[in-house]
């Protein structure tokens, strides 16, 4: 749907009457819709790049589960710059192998727990409290797995570039950076 704001409307209605619409069709129908917002443009030559925006909003609300049913570009930006990078580098030989992949891909309970506790650690900023809060673990926990993970793979997640390539891996969907893996 397109929707004209006009040039008084700000460009939050937009995201307003697409949160309304969601609201008022579970309430009335039972039934439960996803929207998507993509960017706001001056005018009809931008409508394209604004429905790609709005399809990579609507991936992105698939696959996160964020638990809303409406999303912004501007609330997922980041995320869709993720998803569009996994993509581009999905296969890639040196990503899809080396010791991070091999603990992602391992079913041992042990190796599931460190690579979660990395992931949320990663995603907390390296803040410890924060990654403990949200594995319901203590802080301690935390970092006890962070440095047994460092030791397991020998990577050193105060160094910047190893952050990244292990978070790049840690994101991917399972196999997706593996040679011949699928996106």
């Amino acid at each position: 749907m397109v929707v004209g704001l006009g040039e008084q409307t700000p460009a939050t209605r937009a995201r307003e009457l697409l949160d309304e619409l969601c609201e008022r069709t579970r309430a009335t129908f039972g039934i439960e819709l996803v929207g998507a917002q993509g960017a706001v443009v001056p005018d009809v030559r931008g409508i394209p790049g604004s429905r790609r925006d709005a399809f990579a909003v609507l991936e992105v609300l698939e696959s996160d589960g964020r638990g809303s049913c409406t999303a912004s570009y501007d609330e997922v930006q980041s995320r869709v710059a993720l998803d569009e990078l996994l993509r581009s580098v999905a296969g890639a030989e040196h990503l899809g192998r080396g010791p991070v992949p091999a603990l992602v891909g391992s079913p041992s309970k042990q190796d599931l727990a460190l690579v979660a506790t990395v992931r949320a650690y990663l995603e907390a900023g390296g803040d410890v409290g924060r990654a403990a809060g949200v594995l319901g673990v203590h802080r301690n926990t935390v970092r006890y797995r962070v440095s047994r993970f460092e030791a397991i793979t020998g990577l050193d997640l105060d160094d910047p570039t190893s952050r990244l390539v292990a978070q790049l891996q840690l994101s991917a969907p399972h196999g997706t950076l593996s040679p011949g893996g699928s996106t």
